[in-house]
């Protein structure tokens, strides 16, 4: 006889939810890294027009000074996109540790089924050794009496 576990469709189920939600954690840890590679693009490139001011003071005229005072804006506007991309970071990040915990519950709601399996193909295993050391035991009593009988001829 062969072990059917009468749950298959359920695991089989709940492994798939654990796939789409592992597809899911990594779609948005995906998107935070990207978000995150936004913010060092915006302070290397606010790191750069420091640089290039620092350059400009030591010059000196009318177009230096109007050059000064674009980066100095620019600056300043690169600080308010640094500020908003922190927070869109932080949503992001909120959003894969929201999807990290459903991950989780779905990896163990499949655990709790595999290991229900796994307890029910060892008693399923348990009481087919049972029923065949019965047999056995059966045949062997068979076999005494039938030689008994024989050697009363």
């Amino acid at each position: 006889m062969k072990f059917k576990f009468k749950l298959e469709k359920v695991l089989v189920h709940r492994k798939i939810l654990e796939n789409i939600a592992q597809k899911d954690f990594q779609e948005a840890q995906a998107e935070c890294n990207s978000q995150i590679t936004i913010l060092e693009n915006l302070k290397n490139e606010k790191s750069e027009a420091r640089i290039q001011a620092f350059s400009h003071q030591s010059q000196t005229g009318g177009q230096v000074l109007e050059s000064l005072k674009q980066i100095h804006d620019f600056i300043q506007l690169q600080d308010i996109r640094i500020e908003k991309q922190v927070k869109v970071i932080e949503e992001c990040e909120k959003l894969v540790e929201a999807m990290r915990e459903v991950l989780r519950q779905k990896a163990m709601d499949t655990k709790i089924i595999k290991k229900l399996e796994e307890n029910k193909k060892q008693q399923f295993l348990e009481e087919e050794r049972i029923s065949e050391q019965k047999e056995l035991d059966d045949n062997s009593s068979m076999r005494f009496d039938l030689l008994r009988k024989l050697k009363n001829i």
